[in-house]
This record gives structure tokens, C-alpha cells and sequence, in this order.
């Protein structure tokens, strides 16, 4: 399955093979593979699928399909640990702002 990656920072844009199916832990594997960035902690990259939210998996072995993730989808990436927004579910009301029972 092909998708295409691009630097959030950089706009420097590639488009990667990686198998089928393919695991969340694959596709940090493939970009690790790619030589995008020579020095960086695996756990410092951050993916999106719309540039905003970061896409986090519930596990390492989540298939990316089980994320949304589909051939030839733009998966941002970044180095930057606040370049991506946690993804707040619109219908799940924060702690904070619970009405008084």
C-alpha cells in the first residue's frame, strides 16, 4: 500500500510503500526507514490525517485500516510534540464543565 507523507514543518512531501496490513508500529518503521530525518527519538513523531489532530493507536499493532488509514491517504508528520492537537470527541462533555447534580 502506497501513502503519501508530508513534513508538517517542512512541506517536503514523499510518497512511501509500506505492507499489507500495516500496523501503527509498521508505519513508524517505514518512516524511520525512509531517511526523512537522521536524528530523532521514534517516540518524538507525531501523525495526522488532517493536520491537526494528532492519530493516536490504542496499541503499537493497530492496522492502520482500523485507524481510517486507506491507499494513498496524506499522513502529516512532525518531530514537534505540540504540532498536533489530542483529538477531543465532540459528543464526550470535559470533567470540568459537568452540570451540578
Amino acid at each position: 500500500m502506497e501513502l503519501i507523507f508530508r513534513n508538517y514543518e517542512s512541506k517536503e512531501t514523499r510518497t512511501l510503500r509500506v505492507p499489507p496490513p500495516c500496523s501503527f508500529h509498521q508505519l513508524l518503521e517505514t518512516l524511520l526507514r525512509s531517511n526523512i530525518r537522521r536524528r530523532f527519538s521514534p517516540s518524538s513523531i507525531r501523525f495526522s490525517l488532517n493536520g491537526k489532530d494528532v492519530l493516536q493507536a490504542p496499541s503499537p499493532l493497530t492496522p492502520l485500516r482500523s485507524l481510517g488509514i486507506a491507499p494513498g491517504d496524506l499522513i502529516f508528520f512532525s518531530f514537534d510534540p505540540c504540532a498536533f492537537s489530542p483529538f477531543q470527541d465532540p459528543n464526550k462533555t470535559p470533567e470540568s464543565k459537568k452540570p451540578d447534580d
